[in-house]
Formats: C-alpha cells, sequence, structure tokens
C-alpha cells in the first residue's frame, strides 16, 4: 500500500516544477509490480500528471506573478484551441515539458483541459514504459540506478543550494 502512496505522489509532484523524473519511477515500479497492477500504474500515473499540471496553473494563478521573461519564451506556443493537442503531444514525447508548463501558467490553458490533455499524452508514454519493463529483461542494478536518476536533479539542484549558503 505504501508503494502506491508514494507513486501516486510521485506522479504529481513530478508534474510540478519540482525536479523528479517520472519515468525511471515508472520503470521501476512497472518491474516491481507485475501485470494488472503494472497496467493500473499507468493510469493513476497519466492522471496523477495531469492533476499535478492542473494544481500548477491554479497555483501559479493565484500567486498571480508576472514573469516577463518566461513570456518571451513562449511566444512561439500554440494558443486557443491548439493549445491543448500540441500538449498532448508534447506530454507523450520525452522532451522537457517545461514550455508546455510556463505557457500554461502564463495564461494559455484552462487547467481542467490543461490536466486533460496531459492526461492523454501521458497514457501511451506510460504504457510503452510498462509493456517495455514487460517485455525487456533488465539487469538487476538497473532498478535502484533509474530510481537515483529519477532523484537526482532534486538531489543536485539541493546539494548546490547548501554549497551556496555554506559559502
Amino acid at each position: 500500500m505504501i508503494d502506491w502512496l508514494v507513486f501516486t505522489v510521485a506522479s504529481v509532484v513530478s508534474n510540478t516544477p519540482v525536479p523528479i523524473a517520472f519515468d525511471p519511477v515508472m520503470l521501476q515500479f512497472a518491474r516491481s509490480h507485475p501485470g494488472d497492477q503494472a497496467w493500473m500504474a499507468v493510469v493513476v500515473g497519466a492522471l496523477g500528471a495531469g492533476v499535478g499540471g492542473m494544481s500548477e496553473t491554479v497555483a501559479f494563478r493565484f500567486l498571480g506573478r508576472p514573469l516577463p521573461v518566461l513570456a518571451t519564451a513562449v511566444r512561439l506556443v500554440p494558443s486557443g484551441p491548439w493549445f491543448y493537442p500540441w500538449t498532448a503531444a508534447m506530454a507523450l514525447t520525452p522532451i522537457p515539458f517545461t514550455v508546455v508548463r510556463v505557457a500554461a501558467c502564463l495564461g494559455h490553458a484552462r487547467p481542467g483541459l490543461y490536466g486533460l490533455a496531459i492526461v492523454v499524452g501521458r497514457l501511451p508514454r506510460h504504457a510503452a514504459i510498462v509493456y517495455l519493463a514487460s517485455t525487456v529483461v533488465f539487469p538487476s542494478w538497473v532498478g535502484p540506478l533509474t530510481l537515483a536518476l529519477a532523484v537526482s536533479p532534486l538531489l543536485w539542484i539541493l546539494g548546490r543550494r547548501a554549497a551556496e549558503r555554506a559559502g
């Protein structure tokens, strides 16, 4: 039960600015939970991604901080109804989601539709990861390595901040 709780929290948190890569978490979870549980994780992971995206846009709008530097970075992002298919396509790929996230937070998206577009894009991506985990035989050291890679960006940032404060 605790593994599902951690997995669900990771699926939400990894779709916010917290730098945790979710694909390695999904891979390890699928390897350690075969069969129906792994396929259920596809749905839970995609829904968690949608909730993370929706909560991020709501929180950003609540804070209401204008960031003109970010606004110039998303000039070429589709707006209006084309924003949602573009979001789903970006959620399907392993391309960093930062530009989509910034565009959504700057007002290009309605939180509910944005979350739904993320779910639509993440479902096939997570299904592909589960399929790979069930068909490809990985060495035993791959599991711990994937989890270490998932949290390494967060650990690097925390370490860098601690070094800046100490120095």
